[in-house]
């Protein structure tokens, strides 16, 4: 696989991941007493700039990448954004997680076998 188009594949993976963990952030800060006012968020702001500025590059890995390899990698996701909320946002993951999280993993791993 040409290695441009995984580096796009890579950063999509990384913006969805990333905005997932905004938008959680911002998410508890937000102020429901203020109504539409509490949307107004950096975090949350931050987050959807992510989940807008992410299928950039995908659509532009897909030039070259098969869908069947590209959207595979699109699984990471899966096992990223849980393992960011426990690191960063210290959220728990309980064994139920965990074996699911490894289930994932060992789809990953097929898919590319």
């Amino acid at each position: 696989m040409p290695l441009p188009e995984l580096l796009f594949l890579a950063v999509n993976v990384l913006l969805v991941t990333g905005a997932q963990l905004l938008i959680r952030s911002g998410a508890r800060r937000m102020d429901t007493g203020r109504g539409l006012l509490g949307f107004i968020q950096p975090r949350l702001f931050a987050g959807w700039l992510l989940v807008l500025g992410a299928p950039f590059f995908y659509f532009r890995a897909l030039r070259a990448l098969p869908l069947s390899a590209a959207y595979g990698a699109t699984a990471l996701t899966y096992l990223l954004v849980p393992a960011g909320a426990a690191l960063l946002l210290k959220e728990r993951l309980n064994r139920g997680h965990l074996a699911g999280l490894a289930l994932v993993a060992a789809g990953i791993v097929l898919w590319y076998l």
